[in-house]
């Protein structure tokens, strides 16, 4: 398994650099505060324009009534200050007469005369509407941008002995729940409704952004205004949300990231790999179901920069002796290896009979539908299978699939409602005539409902219930001219579009072969399995003519095919049981062809039949003719979620993979391992290389970045000679260098430093 095996690499790669004992020496030193702070930032409910900002300190624990200054928001929603203040302090948006809101809600806004705006249009920010965010002013130059995600934070901190520490950690605490990393006043403020500025932002900002429209759109749909919201969630375990309730009692976490993917479907963005995290955030939300989240701030976030900057240190450290250790990434590697044996080449021939099984159901309901009197059971045979379908009225049972692997057992029943419509002279299949074009349109609609199992000796795969629906619309055009004497000629086209939805609940496990039930200690996977194409097309043009003389003919024939989508996605959601463990795993996959066509061709040159009709020679196969560019290549994307038991961190750490690929050459990588209160992040970007050969690397990256919960980054490379380098930033202010050779060495700028190797 090429995928596991980067994986165990990369841990241990990690392990190596970032991991065993330091040491140290030297002192510290600190500096005076600076006697003002200069502020800016913006407001987004979407973005509020003209709106009044007003500063507030916060004085022994508790919020002036007196704001230190005032001014309002521009067209962009930005806002600047410049105060003679530093310590805690409460920002606070309200509205006036002349204010407005861009609505970044995809059911529109209230516009104010009792109607509906659309998504995107300018609504009324009234003098009754108010967002809050909270943050502690150190001094100098400072983001503070308001969101919702601020105002539950501002919430949280107003419910605890409000001061410094306090506000870091409720800022801290609400970044950690929705997985944003970085101070949160600090997260960048984006128009979701402006496609442009959002797929321009980086990740964090795009996620944040979408999560802020989120919460405000969830609100709505509860009948909630968003003080409303966070008054429960506050309440509710000092800071929590229900997974998915199945009573809705107010809003929970399942809710906000359905709001967040409908966001950015109607926002239009194409933004690789943030669609399939939300896919698996959401999945993860419905398996908590009705129990809370567990989250928690960083128990760093109140220290000061360089302080952060040798906590973070300590905690890829504790990372690296607890996980990122070969030992532990190959125990890990082990239980995905486990995993991984279900998906062998059994499974691809299960999916194989399950895809005949439900080919064969439509065949024979469309033949009941031009023959009242066909009588059960029915054989229908394919290329490489044959199935026997049994039926009542619009229930059907596929009762045996043969061809495809021996010893395959199957049982299922469906039922299906099939919309079939067929216009043209070939739709009566009839006798060819000479040199008649004949052509023919179909348009199909299924909806199929089926349950079973197909299994092997050693595999099984039950479809608990599914549901499979889709749409398609095909034509052919056909003539053959007979010349005489055996020979002839041909032309015949075909064009096929449509799509189709899988909604299925699966059981895939392993069987013993002498009793049939689970294998002891064997593995099983079970859960919601979803699949969605749209946007299919592909075509056929086919030219033949057969050639004869006295003793033999020559058969010869070009065949050209083309294929295409719009998007493919797949979802699971469920766990798998294996030996040791039972892993909760979500995983999320889409692609976008993006415009590329995949273009094959195929001949048969001359192949020569005697008058016995043994022919010799045989087809050139299928060649691809058709490249990538940069202009159109598949674009995909794939997010894995995976919640395990880390030794010595915690018993729900939540591990998730997440790749892409943005580019005909670009992409990245990403881990991200999270446990309470605790996140790192390593993240690659790649260099792709399609044309690769043999010897060649087809994957290359330029550095590594790591960043944790409280916005510390390490940037790390490796220079010409192979030596590490690179720094740890907070806020992009450079607290300390790393550099190799013979000794791994991080130096802080107060001259004390670590060595790590």
């Amino acid at each position: 398994m090429k995928a596991q095996s980067l994986l165990v690499s990369s841990f241990v790669a990690l392990s190596v650099v970032l991991s065993g004992c330091g040491g140290g020496g030297g002192g510290s030193r600190s500096g005076g505060s600076a006697p003002s702070s200069d502020i800016e930032g913006a407001a987004v409910k979407g973005i509020l324009k003209n709106a009044d900002v007003a500063v507030y300190p916060v004085v022994d624990g508790v919020v002036d009534g007196e704001a230190l200054q005032m001014t309002t928001t521009d067209d962009a929603g930005r806002y600047s200050l410049n105060l003679s203040y530093t310590g805690p302090a409460l920002i606070t948006i309200t509205g006036n007469a002349d204010a407005s809101m861009v609505c970044d809600v995809p059911a529109g806004c209230d516009d104010g005369e009792g109607g509906t705006a659309a998504f995107g249009a300018d609504v009324p920010f009234g003098a009754n509407m108010a967002l809050e965010a909270m943050a502690v002013l150190d001094g100098g130059a400072v983001s503070i941008n308001v969101t919702p995600l601020t105002h539950l934070a501002a919430a949280k901190a107003r419910a605890a002995v409000l001061n410094d520490v306090a506000i870091r950690l409720a800022n801290s605490h609400v970044a950690n729940l929705f997985g944003v990393t970085g101070e949160l006043t600090a997260l960048p403020a984006v128009d979701i409704t402006d496609t442009t500025a959002l797929e321009g932002a980086d990740a964090n900002a795009q996620k944040g952004a979408l999560l802020a429209a989120a919460l405000y759109g969830a609100a709505l749909e509860e009948g909630q205004t968003l003080d409303q919201l966070a008054t429960a969630f506050i309440n509710t375990s000092g800071g929590q949300f229900y997974g998915q309730q199945s009573v809705s009692t107010g809003v929970d976490l399942a809710e906000i990231y359905t709001a967040a993917q409908a966001a950015l479907t109607t926002s239009g963005a194409n933004l690789s790999g943030v669609s399939t995290t939300l896919g698996t955030a959401l999945a993860a939300a419905q398996q908590l179901g009705e129990e809370l989240t567990q989250a928690a701030p960083s128990d760093t976030a109140a220290l000061a920069n360089l302080a952060k900057a040798k906590a973070f240190v300590s905690q890829v450290r504790t990372l690296g002796t607890s996980f990122i250790t070969e030992a532990s990434a190959e125990a890990f590697a082990n239980e995905l290896e486990a995993a991984g044996t279900l998906l062998s080449a059994d499974t691809e021939l299960l999916a194989q009979a399950l895809g005949y099984a439900v080919n064969a159901i439509a065949e024979v309901h469309a033949q009941r539908t031009e023959n009242g009197a066909l009588t059960s059971p029915q054989i229908v045979t394919f290329d490489m299978a044959e199935v026997e379908v049994t039926f009542v009225n619009d229930s059907y049972t596929v009762t045996s699939v043969s061809g495809v692997a021996e010893a395959l057992e199957t049982d299922l029943s469906a039922t299906l409602v099939l919309d079939y419509n067929c216009t043209g002279n070939a739709c009566a299949d009839p006798e060819e005539a000479s040199g008649v074009v004949y052509s023919e349109t179909e348009t199909t609609a299924v909806d199929l409902q089926i349950s079973g199992a197909v299994s092997l000796p050693a595999l099984k795969l039950e479809i608990i219930e599914g549901v499979v629906s889709g749409s398609t619309v095909s034509s052919l055009t056909d003539q053959e001219t007979d010349t005489g004497n055996y020979e002839f000629e041909g032309v015949s086209e075909e064009d096929f579009t449509g799509g189709a939805e899988f909604d299925l609940t699966v059981r895939l496990a392993q069987r013993d072969t002498q009793t049939g039930e689970d294998l002891a200690g064997g593995v099983a996977l079970q859960g919601a399995l979803g699949l969605d194409v749209s946007g299919l097309h592909t075509t056929s043009y086919e030219e033949y003519e057969n050639v004869c003389d006295e003793v033999s003919c020559t058969w010869q024939a070009v065949e050209d095919e083309t294929f295409t989508f719009g998007i493919a996605a797949l979802t699971f959601s469920g766990t798998v049981d294996t030996a040791n463990n039972a892993l909760a795993l979500n995983f999320a996959f889409e692609a976008d062809a993006n415009g590329y066509v995949l273009e094959e061709t195929s001949s048969v040159p001359g192949t020569r039949c005697s008058e016995l009709h043994m022919c010799d020679g045989s087809d050139s196969g299928w060649e691809q003719t058709s490249e990538e560019t940069a202009g159109e290549f598949i674009e995909g994307n794939f997010s894995l979620r995976i919640t395990v038991a880390l030794a010595g961190i915690a018993e729900e750490s939540r591990i998730e993979i997440t790749g892409s690929r943005s580019a005909l050459t670009a992409g990245n990588v990403a881990v991200n391992i999270s446990y309470p209160g605790k996140t790192l992040q390593i993240s690659a970007p790649l260099t792709l290389n399609p044309s690769a050969e043999d010897g060649e690397d087809e994957v290359t990256t330029s550095g590594v970045t790591l960043t944790n919960q409280d916005g510390v980054v390490a940037v790390l490379q490796v220079n010409e000679s192979g030596d590490l380098f690179g720094n740890i930033q907070v806020g992009g202010v450079v607290y300390a260098t790393i550099t190799e050779p013979n000794l791994i060495k991080v130096t802080y700028v107060d001259g004390t430093f670590e060595s790590i190797q």
